[in-house]
């Protein structure tokens, strides 16, 4: 889960034996951060999350804290003669949600669905390349706006260093029935999941697919309207 407040954003991931945390900065902001030392660290995450205070001492040094450098971009072209780039080598995702791994094994599925009977006959032309990009380009983009969104809170987030409470739009989606479940279903599963011939779950019919669009959808729009408001009151008040 995520904990965002006074100007700071940090994930915790439970991974059954161990926890993972990133605690998200602004680009650029870790040199500045490692000269406020690391007790200023330690205090950063305790404000962020009190239940961690009794844990962070044990962070004792920097090289502990690995940094990760987000990019979040994708190839023009996907195949050469010869080559075709999946996953990663495709399309660089950010942490944010956790898809790329779904990504990539979704890139892959499709790839051998498309490619299989080619390959086998040793006929595999650029046309055939061409249509595992055409099958997995959409979900990609529609996959890194979200994320591109994402970030796009957390730069607000990073502008107010007081306490941050949720805004009513997005309070109103995320409580409608059934919303977060098809929020989870469309970054879990992802915007055109791929199956194993044969292996397509009933349950995953056209309906439910536009159903969890439309959910997604809707909170996006919600939250885009808070937040351009919020652009504009800014602006107003500037003037």
């Amino acid at each position: 889960f995520g904990i965002v407040n006074y100007g700071k954003a940090l994930i915790l991931i439970n991974r059954g034996d161990y926890s993972q945390a990133g605690f998200i900065i602004r680009k650029g902001s870790f040199d500045e951060m490692r000269r406020n030392g690391i007790e200023a660290f330690r205090h950063s995450i305790a404000q962020i999350a009190p239940h961690l205070r009794d844990r962070v001492d044990e962070l004792q040094d920097w090289d502990q804290i690995k940094l990760l450098s987000v990019q979040i971009n994708r190839l023009r072209r996907w195949y050469r003669p010869g080559l075709l780039c999946i996953g990663d080598a495709a399309h660089a995702m950010s942490p944010a949600g956790g898809v790329g791994i779904n990504l990539a094994i979704q890139d892959a599925v499709a790839a051998a669905k498309l490619l299989a009977r080619p390959l086998l006959e040793r006929s595999v032309m650029l046309s055939d390349l061409a249509a595992v990009q055409r099958r997995r380009e959409f979900p990609t983009r529609v996959t890194q706006r979200l994320q591109v969104n994402a970030h796009k809170g957390f730069d607000y987030a990073f502008r107010h260093s007081g306490p941050l409470k949720a805004p009513l739009p997005f309070k109103i989606a995320v409580g409608l029935p059934g919303t977060q479940r098809m929020l989870g279903y469309a970054v879990g599963i992802g915007v055109r999941p791929e199956h194993i011939a044969g292996r397509r779950p009933e349950c995953r019919n056209r309906l439910q697919r536009i159903a969890v669009c439309a959910g997604v959808a809707a909170a996006l729009t919600a939250g885009l309207v808070w937040l351009v408001k919020r652009r504009c009151s800014a602006t107003s008040a500037r003037a």
